[in-house]
């Protein structure tokens, strides 16, 4: 076919040399990248000059720019860089072979050409990519020549001088048998040096200066966020730049945790924080993937496609999602609460034909075999409005959300757009599923809309909330309604004017119940020792509060209102109770109170010793992470 007499070269050969190449590039990257774009180069001297089309010269230059790209950051191997090579190849030859019938017979299959098609979406987005610096990560592999299927340490050596810098520490030699480790530093993954290299143990020391790097960003992008002074043009151009640095530095794609690509992972194409480690899963039949942003941090989830299978649960935590994003901001008879524009699916309007009834819940059909359940009624409310259900016959406009893999449609009498940062708390809440903060610091409520108990059961700890304090000497002697405290200034956050806590009300099947929380800096903070935590027969003291003192330690973060702290450099030399409080721990929520008046018989001491055990006391619901 390629020996037509229409004056072309036979093609054939520079694409074999290109799918080739490809294969190449699976095994040794860079290698298999320099032979792709030299047999670009041999495909463009024969195409190019026979074929006028426009689309297929512009798509011919994006692929080799995004080859001549990952070229300069070192050649990295990624699975989906690989399969959009394979396809783009594949369009282009075919558009080439069809050129040899006639210009319309090229023309027809342009089509594989689209820029919609996903292969070219991924190439032009290499292309517009800015970054131009390898990022490199230091691995370790350790090496048993028992173990090592006869691989010798010259042939590692080999290998692994074509992908990176490496170096080899001896353990031990004996009997023949030798134990060292090869440290590597290389831009490829994890993921592609335990595929190309079975028969090591492969784990990630770090990145070069992500640590440091990533603190930085977390610590220094809320309050850029949230300066109103300066000029919005120069904000908002600073803040892309940093969104821009940040997402390429230390986001993926959530379907590039996965081995396979699956029609089960949802939201695939959705940016979500990176894991450092650069573990991957696998896809199991008869599951739903997907990432779900709780308390600040960003989770894989999973959950069933069957009901009578298990249920929902977190794979593992992903870390900490600090950038800004698009909420609605939703008007109920309860008060507002947000929901992001990613977790959401659109605003309809509803007609009878709509909605119908199953039991005693109501659902919206808005097509393509979705249907989402109705909330009628609010989990939350604020504190000045009262209890409030919809009747069926009033709602008019439904929001349709998604919660993990379950779709819900809340009704509302208004909608905005806002932007928010999502304020990180210690642990996972009922109450909540998220707290975002806007420019102003004000806190918007992200419900659950699940009924019953939405927590799931996480498959690894998250990260530690990592604040950025200067350390401190001495203690703080504070009045907390009459109660005197001596508190360890290390464990000290932050030393405020008094903090009016936020209240909203939670409805449970038991009730309603008061949760107060302020947000500090980014975090939440919803455990408050205050006049109120004693109760009236403790609150000897009517002083008002006149201070907010933080305090943080192994993760655990509480508020104080206090009336008066005093700054001392050691504690006095009588006698300070509660060095040591194991064996007074309640067991439940009301003996919390009771621990309290058992433990306050004189002044206490809260240090790093016993502060886990003052927080379990106090609130003894809530598991220590």
């Amino acid at each position: 076919m390629a020996g037509q007499d229409n004056g072309l070269t036979n093609v054939s050969l520079p694409f074999a040399q290109l799918n080739s190449a490809l294969q190449e590039y699976v095994n040794a990257p860079m290698k298999g990248l320099m032979h792709f774009q030299q047999a670009l180069l041999s495909v463009k001297n024969v195409s190019l000059p026979a074929i006028s089309s426009p689309l297929y010269q512009r798509q011919f230059v994006s692929l080799v720019s995004a080859v001549d790209g990952l070229l300069a950051v070192g050649s990295p191997y990624f699975e989906e860089y690989h399969r959009a090579f394979l396809s783009a190849t594949d369009a282009l030859f075919q558009v080439m072979i069809a050129n040899q019938f006639g210009a319309e017979r090229s023309r027809q299959l342009e089509g594989l050409l689209s820029s919609d098609r996903a292969c070219w979406v991924l190439i032009a987005s290499l292309n517009d990519s800015s970054s131009t610096s390898p990022v490199y990560g230091n691995y370790e592999a350790e090496f048993d020549s028992i173990s090592a299927s006869g691989v010798k340490i010259d042939t590692y050596f080999d290998d692994f001088s074509h992908v990176g810098n490496v170096s080899f520490q001896l353990d031990s030699a004996q009997n023949g048998r030798i134990k060292g480790r090869f440290w590597l530093v290389t831009v490829q993954s994890l993921t592609w040096l335990k595929m190309t290299f079975p028969h090591l143990h492969w784990r990630l020391l770090s990145r070069h200066d992500d640590t440091p790097l990533k603190a930085l960003c977390e610590a220094s992008f809320l309050p850029l966020f949230q300066n109103l002074t300066m000029h919005r043009d120069s904000r908002y151009r600073l803040l892309s730049m940093f969104e821009s640095r940040f997402k390429r530095q230390f986001y993926q794609s959530f379907g590039a945790f996965f081995l396979t690509q699956d029609t089960s992972i949802h939201h695939s194409t959705r940016l979500v924080p990176s894991l450092v480690s650069g573990e991957s899963f696998e896809v199991q039949n008869g599951y739903y993937y997907y990432p779900m942003r709780q308390g600040g941090s960003v989770y894989i989830g999973r959950a069933a496609k069957h009901e009578d299978a298990a249920g929902e649960a977190y794979l593992a935590c992903l870390g900490h999602d600090y950038l800004s994003y698009r909420l609605y901001e939703v008007e109920t008879p309860n008060g507002k609460c947000v929901f992001p524009h990613d977790e959401c699916l659109g605003r309809y309007r509803v007609t009878d034909l709509d909605v119908y009834c199953v039991g005693q819940t109501w659902w919206f059909h808005c097509g393509s075999h979705l249907d989402a359940e109705i909330v009628l009624s609010m989990p939350l409310s604020e504190t000045d409005r009262d209890a409030f259900c919809f009747l069926m016959s009033d709602v008019e406009h439904v929001l349709l959300v998604q919660q993990g893999h379950r779709f819900f449609a809340v009704p509302y009498v208004s909608i905005r757009d806002v932007e928010g940062v999502c304020s990180r708390m210690p642990s996972q809440r009922s109450w909540a599923k998220n707290i975002w903060v806007n420019p102003l610091n004000q806190a918007m409520v992200e419900p659950w809309l699940f009924d019953g108990d939405p927590l799931f059961e996480a498959a690894s700890k998250k990260e530690r909330m990592k604040f950025i304090q200067s350390a401190k000497n001495g203690y703080y002697f504070v009045n907390v309604c009459g109660r005197m405290f001596w508190v360890e200034a290390s464990l000290v956050l932050s030393v405020l004017p008094y903090q009016v806590p936020q209240t909203i009300i939670q409805f449970t099947d038991a009730g309603t119940e008061c949760v107060d929380f302020l947000v500090h800096d980014g975090h939440c903070v919803d455990r408050i020792l205050s006049g109120a935590t004693f109760g009236e027969e403790l609150a000897v003291s009517s002083a008002k509060a006149a201070f907010t003192l933080i305090l943080e330690w192994q993760n655990e973060s509480i508020l104080v209102s206090c009336s008066s702290c005093d700054w001392h450099d050691n504690v006095p030399d009588y006698d300070v109770a509660f060095d040591g409080i194991s064996s007074l721990l309640p067991t439940s929520e009301e003996g919390g109170r009771d621990f309290l008046s058992s433990a306050l018989s004189s002044e206490m001491l809260i240090n790093k010793k016993n502060y886990l055990s003052f927080v379990a006391g106090v609130w003894p619901s809530f598991s220590l992470a």
